[in-house]
């Protein structure tokens, strides 16, 4: 029986990843008539298997809420029958489950498990910041934003770092919907915590602030951003080709076409061996650019 659960777990697996969410649900509900022994390994796995499935195509959205649907709770019920190794890896798993539904379906009930499960994961252990990010930003989609704060503030208490609160916050706010305030307070997180050192930086958070920028159609907040992040690029690490190929990029659609092939410039004598693809990527974007006008 445990081999026959494992099985089908992985059956279900592959039937995401190949497209089919209707007949990989099914394998996951036969995976869960196993032995009691396999049951936390395949909720934790199931949950997995339909996260992707979620993020690899919204057109099965329905499938993939119901197959949630069919199994939050009785893992939830499992959880507190038994300790598992991975009890608050599984907490923070289940109220993303829970998250996910809410987002899917727009039922105020999902968030309330959501902060049972997270005030459950409290009780096991106050010291994880993911739980207190995770309840701040409940909060916020709960329309008690000074609640989500006071958690947020929680997070600095264990990490000693400003940053955090903000962006915290900064992403609360982006996924309510709230975008400029969203950006003002990630933007703030780079200045409060030395964001340009090397032990900080991640060129994710620049990248990620620009396409929410782009997003709002704010061509020179884009620009902006780049030219800070070029400006100020940890010592001793080369910046890369992406931040003026990018910026060349906005700076193109913002209409300033010196500035834009002043930058192309900078790159090439950065990175010689890009020489041929910058000019060629550059030309074709003026031809595009005047196609458009």
């Amino acid at each position: 029986q445990f081999a026959i659960a494992n099985l089908n777990l992985r059956a279900a697996d592959k039937l995401m990843e190949s497209g089919d969410a209707v007949k990989s649900i099914e394998f996951v509900n036969k995976a869960l008539k196993g032995p009691e022994f396999t049951k936390f390994e395949t909720y934790y796995y199931a949950a997995g298997t339909i996260f992707s499935g979620a993020f690899q195509d919204k057109a099965k959205e329905k499938e993939l809420t119901e197959g949630l649907q069919s199994f939050v709770k009785p893992w939830e019920e499992h959880l507190d029958r038994n300790k598992e190794m991975l009890h608050m890896r599984s907490y923070l798993v289940l109220a993303q489950a829970y998250r996910n539904l809410y987002l899917a379906t727009g039922n105020a009930k999902y968030l309330e498990d959501e902060e049972r499960i997270l005030g459950k994961a409290l009780k096991l252990n106050d010291q994880v910041v993911r739980v207190y990010r995770m309840a701040g930003e409940m909060k916020f989609f709960q329309k008690k934003k000074e609640d989500g704060m006071v958690f947020f503030a929680k997070i600095y208490e264990l990490t000693k770092d400003y940053s955090d609160i903000y962006r915290s916050a900064g992403i609360a706010l982006i996924e309510i919907g709230e975008k400029e305030q969203g950006a003002d307070f990630i933007k703030k997180s780079f200045r409060f915590g030395n964001f340009y050192s090397k032990e900080k930086f991640d060129l994710k958070f620049v990248f990620d602030l620009a396409g929410l920028y782009e997003s709002m159609g704010k061509y020179d907040e884009m620009a902006k951003l780049y030219e800070e992040t070029i400006d100020r690029y940890p010592e001793g690490l080369a910046v890369h080709p992406q931040l003026f190929a990018s910026l060349t990029v906005v700076y193109v659609k913002l209409g300033e076409i010196d500035k834009a092939r002043e930058i192309n410039e900078r790159m090439i004598q950065l990175y010689p061996n890009l020489k041929d693809k910058a000019e060629e990527f550059f030309e074709q974007m003026l031809k595009n650019n005047q196609k458009k006008k």
